[in-house]
């Protein structure tokens, strides 16, 4: 088995940070690096919340898809941080500290053994239908029958047969649409999150 059959990816665009999957849809994603919450109030969770929620509803007009893949933490990176630290002045010259961080030593490779450290994706797309519906004035009945959910797309060959558009043509507008809402998922979510980048 090829990698594109079993990740449905035809192709990757580097240059336009994007990805063209086997049917011809464009996606890109950004990674999103949230602030840590690990001590964080009730109101700073429902603040989040919130403001996902109203991102959620009243600025997406696009498929949006959330992925989160974890990885081991690194575990023996904290420990050389710590002992890195405990030949520092200022630990030297306050034993407390030394004695805090040789508890940590200890205890910390213990306590993250089976912790997994989350990294998160949002992706956006862009199909080459919406690029044929753009050109629309008033909807035919086989573009309206295009529209229905289950039996819908059996009708998009027929539209899509109307507009001649060369291959570039469409890719470059499926390129500016993912730029767009990038952007979108930027300015209006991510910029919005104290701490998120």
């Amino acid at each position: 088995e090829s990698t594109q059959e079993l990740t449905n990816i035809e192709r990757a665009w580097p240059g336009a940070h994007a990805i063209e999957r086997a049917d011809g849809t464009m996606e890109a994603y950004v990674e999103l690096e949230p602030s840590n919450m690990d001590f964080a109030m009730s109101d700073d969770w429902a603040a989040v919340q919130e403001a996902a929620e109203t991102f959620a509803n009243n600025e997406i007009e696009f498929p949006v898809s959330l992925y989160v893949t974890t990885r081991s933490f690194p575990v023996e990176e904290i420990i050389s941080q710590l002992e890195s630290r405990l030949y520092d002045d200022d630990v030297r010259e306050n034993p407390v500290f030394g004695e805090l961080i040789e508890e940590y030593r200890e205890r910390r490779p213990s306590e993250l053994t089976d912790v997994q450290e989350c990294h998160y994706y949002l992706g956006v797309e862009a199909d080459r239908m919406e690029i044929y519906r753009r050109y629309e004035t008033e909807k035919t009945p086989i573009e309206r029958l295009a529209e229905f959910p289950v039996i819908g797309f059996l009708f998009n060959p027929f539209v899509a047969g109307r507009i001649e558009l060369e291959e570039a043509q469409i890719r470059t507008t499926l390129f500016e649409k993912l730029d767009d809402r990038i952007r979108t998922v930027r300015s209006e979510f991510v910029d919005n999150m104290t701490g998120w980048s």
